[in-house]
């Protein structure tokens, strides 16, 4: 189902983030990127051309097809789609933390918040999202080993996070995904 019509384009853009901050591939051939709800104007409608033994456009609404003379995927989204080539640059850029490092979950006040870690030799990319769409949410998050002397670089925020020695609070946005640079 398209992100856009599950919990809109925060949640296609929390997705951006998470495959550029996890070691997979990151998703990028089906117009998710850009916002692409996958509702086609021509869906269950005679076709003017087949190679199957059904001559109706049938597809699953919000889901991309494949199968029919379909329009390219795609959206109109440029907010999504720079957010896509931000984050996927910032893979690349620190693809040895991603691909090497180390996945450590980390502990928050809050039960629809998800944090963790990617860290490798004396850098960590710190990730804290929420998956409440609908509300605000204030968190306190545990990062054992933050000091005073650590080094922090926000790479993606909405909201300003408060840090101290072994602890990161902030308020985050519905759907929101914080991404900051750790250096030791």
């Amino acid at each position: 189902m398209s992100p856009i019509l599950v919990n809109g384009a925060k949640l296609s853009e929390m997705m951006m983030w998470l495959n550029a901050t996890l070691p997979f591939n990151s998703y990028s051939t089906d117009g998710f990127d850009t916002g692409d709800n996958y509702i086609y104007m021509w869906a269950n409608k005679k076709a003017l051309k087949t190679y199957t033994d059904d001559d109706i456009y049938f597809v699953h609404r919000g889901k991309v097809d494949i199968f029919n003379f379909s329009r390219a995927p795609g959206g109109n989204d440029t907010n999504l789609s720079d957010n896509f080539v931000f984050a996927n640059n910032f893979k690349s850029k620190n693809f040895q933390i991603i691909q090497s490092g180390v996945f450590t979950p980390l502990k928050t006040s809050k039960p629809s918040v998800f944090a963790y870690t990617m860290s490798y030799k004396d850098t960590a990319v710190i990730v804290i999202g929420n998956l409440d769409f609908r509300a605000e949410t204030d968190v306190k998050v545990t990062v054992p080993k933050l000091s005073s002397k650590d080094s922090i670089v926000p790479i993606k925020i909405e909201s300003i996070p408060l840090i101290k020695k072994g602890t990161i609070e902030t308020t985050l946005k519905a759907g929101e995904i914080i991404v900051l640079l750790l250096n030791d």
